[in-house]
């Protein structure tokens, strides 16, 4: 540094290490040049100042590697994870939204985040209100809730989906915004509502039989009777009902 102050005359810094009694010491240096052939040498001690910046460093690191492993995690859950805050103006700003969207409803993360209550916006019409409702409720109680509804994906077809969430509270216990999942219901919608078909079916059949039909359990307990029963055996609805889950 020396020579090369005097060669261009001005100054020029540096940092080096030394050891000091065992320890490494940390020195930074600046060499002006006086006259042609001496300098001025300045010199302190910045060992705390390279040891706070080697653990900022580390702590930079850590939090990335931590970061990067929930990613993972949230990458494997069958369903959306996001947070959302609420603004002044009423609206929700989503700040995070997992990968999952793309995969479940055909939007990016881009388009999730660039619109506010961008997760309203695509609610199926008929449970826009219902889903509203809920939501602000939910916030304005601060208390966690689960609901159903329809999201329309990006190519129009609607998803039924089940949404978990609890509130997020500011330092002062005041409701500040939701974080949760919602996952894709449809198949389980679609078996539940085969299932209800198959049962009423089944109970119009069995009220429209010429027979007289009941069922029973093991323990003698009635589950169900249909009306040409008790018209045959000229039985009391009321004893039966008393005895029954019906």
């Amino acid at each position: 540094p020396r020579r090369r102050a005097l060669r261009e005359g001005r100054m020029h810094s540096v940092e080096y290490s030394l050891p000091v009694n065992g320890e490494e010491k940390w020195i930074e240096g600046s060499v002006s040049p006086m006259s042609s052939n001496s300098v001025l040498w300045i010199a302190r001690d910045i060992t705390d100042r390279k040891r706070a910046e080697e653990e900022k460093t580390k702590l930079v690191a850590e939090i990335e590697k931590q970061r990067q492993r929930l990613k993972n995690v949230v990458s494997n859950v069958p369903g959306v994870v996001w947070e959302a805050w609420w603004q002044p103006d009423g609206t929700q700003r989503i700040n995070y939204v997992s990968d999952y969207i793309e995969t479940m409803l055909g939007y990016t993360v881009e388009e999730w985040l660039a619109v506010p209550d961008f997760w309203l916006a695509i609610i199926h019409p008929e449970d826009k209100k219902e889903a509203t409702r809920v939501g602000e409720e939910s916030f304005a109680s601060g208390a966690g809730n689960t609901q159903r509804f329809r999201w329309l994906a990006k190519d129009g077809r609607p998803v039924w989906v089940e949404s978990n969430w609890v509130v997020i509270k500011d330092e002062e216990g005041r409701p500040a915004g939701l974080r949760g999942v919602t996952v894709d219901i449809s198949e389980r919608k679609r078996a539940e509502e085969e299932l209800s078909f198959q049962k009423s079916l089944l109970e119009s059949q069995t009220e429209a039989s010429i027979d007289g039909i009941i069922t029973a359990a093991k323990d003698g307990k009635i589950l169900s009777y249909n009306q040409r029963f008790v018209e045959l055996w000229s039985l009391e609805k009321e004893v039966l009902d008393s005895q029954s889950d019906r």
